[in-house]
């Protein structure tokens, strides 16, 4: 495998050469081969190692040894590339506060997603089909949806949760013991099978309204997930934690509520799920904002400008 890279390195007549997230080793083969700096080396940092392990998943204590190799470790990704791409404006905030980083050649360029075949759905006015999908993870503060679809009728609100993660049992659990019927676990679903009637996809063109992240975690605030780019991309209406991010970026697009606050979520979707006028305004204008930000068009443009 190194070997192939190596080698791909010497044929490929490119300029510029851009490493992907974790992609360290690359990052780092690359930076010997290219001693006499005939490529410029991009790299997408997709996220901090420190904020990811230390600050969120909380794998090690601030003052550990782990932590300070971590935040060596992102030092030196920036040392090693010659520019880098981050997910928000929010995140190269972060990088320069926090770690203290040199970010004078980082640029903000969010990862695109595809667009997938569009199909017309009728919504049940009778109820309202709410859906999540992700990883089961603290991050995502699923267990705060729970407490929401406890405040709701389990006649009128649904809630279809698709994924799988670390949580999974304390969330199989919570809905068995307090008898949370309107709660439907889905397990793991391929993201897009066009042979399938019952992918994610599938699902969101079901959906009403799309459930984002509802936690208050550091690297929630800095971040915009996919799953609410994605609802964008399918014109849907979404609610989620009012975060820096989505305080800073897309206020007047997803109905932002307060984080881990299950009974205010709850009271946030009965009044969005009753203004139809207000869920079609926030699809048009998510739809929108992702063909102008997150489709892939609009990736390629951005790219070209920054790498030419």
């Amino acid at each position: 495998m190194i070997i192939f890279f190596i080698v791909k390195f010497f044929i490929y007549k490119q300029k510029t050469i851009i490493v992907l997230f974790p992609g360290v080793l690359e990052l780092f083969l690359l930076k010997i081969l290219n001693i006499k700096r005939s490529k410029k080396i991009g790299y997408d940092f997709f996220t901090s190692f420190y904020l990811t392990l230390v600050e969120d998943r909380k794998k090690f204590s601030g003052n550990s040894i782990a932590s300070r190799i971590l935040i060596f470790i992102d030092r030196l990704i920036f040392k090693m590339s010659d520019f880098q791409f981050v997910e928000s404006q929010e995140m190269l905030n972060y990088l320069k506060k926090n770690l203290d980083i040199n970010t004078q050649h980082t640029y903000v360029l969010p990862t695109p997603r595809p667009i997938y075949k569009q199909e017309d759905y009728s919504p049940d006015n009778n109820y309202c089909q709410l859906l999540f999908w992700g990883n089961f993870a603290e991050m995502h503060g699923i267990e705060y949806i729970l407490d929401c679809a406890k405040h709701l009728s389990s006649e009128k609100y649904i809630f279809d949760l698709i994924g799988d993660g670390p949580l999974m049992n304390n969330i199989k659990k919570r809905v068995k013991n307090e008898q949370i019927d309107n709660v439907r676990l889905l397990g793991y679903l391929p993201f897009y099978d066009p042979k399938s009637t019952n992918d994610v996809v599938a699902n969101i063109l079901r959906a009403d309204i799309c459930l984002g992240t509802f936690s208050n975690s550091i690297k929630n605030n800095l971040i915009i997930p996919h799953k609410i780019i994605e609802a964008m991309s399918f014109s849907k209406p979404i609610i989620t934690a009012d975060s820096i991010f989505i305080k800073n970026n897309l206020s007047e697009i997803v109905r932002g509520v307060p984080p881990e606050d299950g009974k205010k979520l709850a009271d946030d979707i009965e009044e969005l799920f009753n203004d139809k006028n207000l869920m079609n305004e926030l699809s048009q204008k998510g739809n929108k904002f992702f063909h102008d930000n997150f489709s892939e068009m609009s990736f390629k443009k951005k790219l070209t400008g920054l790498v030419i």
